[in-house]
């Protein structure tokens, strides 16, 4: 019983490690060819290059959510949910 809680104590603590670095972030920028390939599921295909430049992202509320090279996107007149995208350069 012992071991059991020690196991139980120490997945808690490398889940919320993960959770607290942003784990999901680790995943963003990721090439892709479909939803599937994504752990936030959402498989962002640029308009321009189309999916040879494909990358994994995740949804935002601000810029806050998204890593450095990112920023957080709305669609104007859409109800899609803002992403995180690519900065252009």
């Amino acid at each position: 019983m012992r071991s059991l809680t020690i196991c139980l104590f120490s997945l808690m603590i490398a889940l919320f490690t993960l959770t607290a670095c942003g784990g999901d972030d680790l995943e963003i920028g990721k090439s892709c060819n479909g939803d599937p390939d994504c752990l936030g599921g959402i498989c962002y295909t640029p308009a321009l290059g189309g999916l040879p430049n494909a990358y994994c992202t995740k949804i935002c509320a601000s810029a806050s959510d998204c890593p450095g090279d990112f920023e957080c996107v709305s669609s104007p007149g859409s109800s899609t949910p803002s992403t995180c995208i690519k900065k252009i350069k």
